[in-house]
């Protein structure tokens, strides 16, 4: 069974978010909420939250969640965010 993660950072850095922080700024809640967020990593996320990080970001529910998979690779080729934005843009339209 294919496991599903949401990850806001494609999105966020075409928002010109180039941080956890600024998400953060954006969005509200606990810092470390919005670094998981950020690297992919949480748990679960509430219908209020899931729609306020789509307003934020511009976009539908299902574009912030790609396979565990892509978005350990995406991880590997873009880590710590040193990709441009049109790098990141690209990925946006790929997935």
């Amino acid at each position: 069974m294919k496991r599903y993660v949401l990850y806001v950072r494609p999105f966020a850095d075409a928002r010109g978010m180039k941080k956890a922080y600024h998400l953060w700024q954006r969005l509200g809640g606990s810092k470390e909420a919005a670094s998981d967020l950020w690297h992919g990593r949480t748990k679960g996320v509430n219908f209020d939250q899931l729609s306020r990080l789509c307003h934020i970001l511009r976009c539908k529910p299902g574009k912030l969640f790609y396979a565990a998979e892509k978005v350990n690779a995406m991880e590997e080729e873009y880590g710590g965010g040193k990709a441009g934005v049109m790098g990141r843009k690209a990925m946006i339209r790929r997935a």
